[in-house]
């Protein structure tokens, strides 16, 4: 059998290098990804959402309290408990839209860290 050469030194400074910009480019990448979805049109989103969330039920709450009280003459009884009824949940909603939340953040974060510490390994991307 021939015995192979050792690969001349530009080839291992090549090798280097080409790791040194798939690492660079692994960081740029999990930076860019932990940074998406923070413009100004998606905090505005982001926002109009949670008004919807607390005020469509209780708003809902409240007109159901109301035509029900106007349909047994009981004053503001029903309003009332239709509009507390409304004020839970819509904290269930964003108690469960914040754990939703989290976890779908936390989920690509993982994934990104993962990929970016597999790459400085020197593994293939994904």
């Amino acid at each position: 059998m021939t015995e192979r050469a050792p690969p001349p030194p530009q080839a291992d400074r090549d090798l280097h290098e080409l790791d040194d910009r798939i690492a660079r480019f692994a960081r740029r990448r999990a930076h860019a990804r932990s940074r998406r979805g923070r413009s100004l049109w998606a905090q505005a989103t982001a926002v109009g959402t949670l008004g919807w969330l607390i005020a469509v039920p209780i708003v809902l709450g409240a007109l159901l309290g109301h035509l029900l009280d106007l349909y047994l003459g009981s004053g503001i009884t029903w309003a009332m408990a239709f509009m507390f009824l409304g004020v839970l949940i819509a904290g269930y909603s964003l108690w469960k839209l914040s754990f939703d939340t989290l976890g779908d953040e936390g989920q690509e974060q993982r994934a990104s860290e993962s990929t970016a510490e597999h790459q400085e390994r020197g593994g293939a991307a994904p």
